[in-house]
C-alpha cells in the first residue's frame, strides 16, 4: 500500500516499527483516526528503523494521536549524503505545517 505525501509515494501505513527497514530515507509518523490519516511528525535518517525505535519524540507522537500510530516510509538508499533527505523532509514539514519540537 502507498500513501501520497507531498510529491512522493511513501510505503505504508506500516503498523509496527519492525515493518521498517534500517535503510536511508524519509519517515512519517502518522495517526489513523476515523478512517483518515494525519501526519504527526516527519524525519530523515540513514537508518530509519533504529531512529524511529529510539526516537526522543515517541511520547509526543502518542500524546498527539487520538487513534492508531503507524508509519510511512520513502526509502532513499541511493542517497548516502543526508542533504537530499533533509531538503525533502523540510519541504514536507513546511507543506503540512508540521511542528514537532516537544520532547
Amino acid at each position: 500500500m502507498s500513501i501520497a505525501i507531498a510529491d512522493y509515494m511513501f510505503k505504508g501505513p506500516l503498523m509496527s516499527v519492525n515493518d521498517l527497514k534500517d535503510q536511508a530515507g524519509i519517515y512519517a509518523i502518522i495517526c489513523i483516526r476515523n478512517q483518515r490519516i494525519y501526519i504527526v511528525d516527519v524525519g530523515e535518517s540513514p537508518t530509519i528503523r533504529t531512529t524511529v525505535r529510539k526516537h526522543p519524540r515517541k511520547a509526543y507522537w502518542a500524546k498527539s494521536c487520538r487513534g492508531i500510530i503507524a508509519f510511512a516510509v520513502y526509502y532513499m538508499p541511493e542517497f548516502h549524503q543526508p542533504g537530499k533527505r533533509v531538503v525533502i523532509e523540510q519541504a514536507i514539514r513546511r507543506q503540512y505545517n508540521i511542528i514537532c519540537d516537544e520532547y
